[in-house]
């Protein structure tokens, strides 16, 4: 009985310590979710940058972030989540599309596991 006792007095921080535990886990989860949505709009805006880029350039893709940052609404490319510029790709690898949009995600490698497209 005394050491039911102890264990009861322990419950409570047990408890507590499993749930503060659980509001990190989902926390970082929400986090991430949050960057990559974020990161979803940059592209889609840069996206539409180099579009209106190779239309007046015939077709052709910018060498670099600056060539496109005209044709932004704020006159310059937003950042991802994680603070990288994204990176334009031309020829595309998909078939049929003229260039890829590609953020490097939180690890900030090429190519990486964890990219956003």
């Amino acid at each position: 009985m005394p050491r039911w006792i102890g264990l009861g007095r322990l419950r409570p921080l047990v408890v507590f310590g499993l749930l503060l535990i659980a509001v990190l886990v989902v926390a970082g989860r929400e986090r991430r979710r949050s960057g990559i949505r974020q990161t979803r709009a940059v592209l889609q805006q840069t996206e539409f940058a180099v579009e209106a880029y190779r239309s007046e350039h015939d077709g052709g893709c910018p060498s670099s972030p600056q060539d496109i940052a005209v044709y932004t609404r704020s006159q310059q490319l937003r950042p991802d989540a994680w603070g990288q510029l994204p990176r334009v790709v031309c020829p595309s690898r998909q078939v049929g599309m003229g260039f890829d949009v590609i953020s490097d995600g939180p690890d900030r490698i090429p190519g990486g596991l964890d990219r956003v497209e």
